[in-house]
């Protein structure tokens, strides 16, 4: 069971080293089990005397995705340590506690902590971006089906800050932009599985053109061609085969891209007049 084997690896780590940090966050985490599930991310970094970017790399060091899906991980112990025998795969538990929707919004609510999780992780990698958006000629936008319609309001907004933005799903028109694409441009590529082979072969394409900046699926083969890229949490693919919570949190990735983008503006603005 993979809740059994990350409290293991807690024990293991808590126990290696007293001085290590990672040890003293295993710790805390061993005596707190029964209530950090009602623990967010910025209380367990003060409790810790860590970071919040800390707690998220011990997490990756476990072989999370985040603090999210640790939290998680240890319910699921807790649930199963009564009888350790018995191995649940999440549908049998669905299928147990017979309340799907509760399960939905705690996979829903999970990818939306892990969506911010993965955002604050990439917080230095995007003030970089957002001074290029600033400075780029024309920003392209390519995607396909739901995360073309997802990003509609995102293109609008960002073009109310007078902006060139240019949101394209034709193959045939992504191509004929490509050719004209130059370093002086941005490319924000969309993909919710994040292996669209039409958008691999576009990439593929751009590759050394010009900065592309992708909200991705995770595991997926566009990744490798971008600069910069924060990937989708996939827990839904446990509840059913469909993109909706993936949907949802590239809508929150796209909202805190505009309002960092905008407080960057301003900011400049402000200094600009001093």
């Amino acid at each position: 069971m993979d809740e059994l084997k990350i409290y293991n690896t807690l024990r293991e780590i808590a126990f290696k080293n007293n001085v290590d940090i990672n040890s003293h966050i295993a710790n805390w985490i061993l005596k707190n089990t029964e209530k950090i599930k009602n623990i967010n991310l910025e209380t367990i970094a003060k409790k810790t005397n860590t970071s919040k970017p800390s707690i998220i790399r011990f997490c990756n060091k476990l072989g999370l995705s985040g603090y999210s899906e640790l939290k998680y991980q240890l319910s699921k112990f807790k649930k199963s340590s009564l009888s350790l025998n018995e191995q649940f795969n999440f549908q049998k538990e669905l299928i147990k506690e017979n309340n799907h929707y509760l399960k939905y919004l705690e996979i829903k609510n999970n990818s939306s902590n892990l969506t911010l999780e993965k955002y604050i992780l990439k917080e230095n990698e995007i003030k970089k971006f957002l001074k290029k958006l600033e400075k780029a000629k024309t920003i392209y936008v390519f995607g396909m089906n739901l995360a073309y319609n997802i990003s509609r309001n995102f293109v609008q907004r960002i073009r109310w800050l007078n902006k060139t933005v240019i949101q394209e799903r034709d193959l045939n028109s992504i191509e004929s932009y490509v050719e004209q694409i130059d370093q002086n441009d941005i490319v924000i590529i969309l993909s919710l599985s994040g292996s669209s082979k039409h958008l691999i072969d576009i990439v593929k394409k751009l590759e050394s053109k010009t900065f592309m900046f992708g909200i991705l699926g995770e595991k997926g083969e566009i990744n490798k061609y971008c600069d910069l890229f924060i990937d989708l949490p996939n827990l839904e693919e446990n509840i059913w085969d469909s993109f909706s919570i993936r949907g949802q949190c590239l809508i929150q990735i796209l909202d805190y891209l505009y309002l960092d983008f905008t407080n960057y503006l301003l900011v400049k603005v402000q200094s600009d007049l001093l």
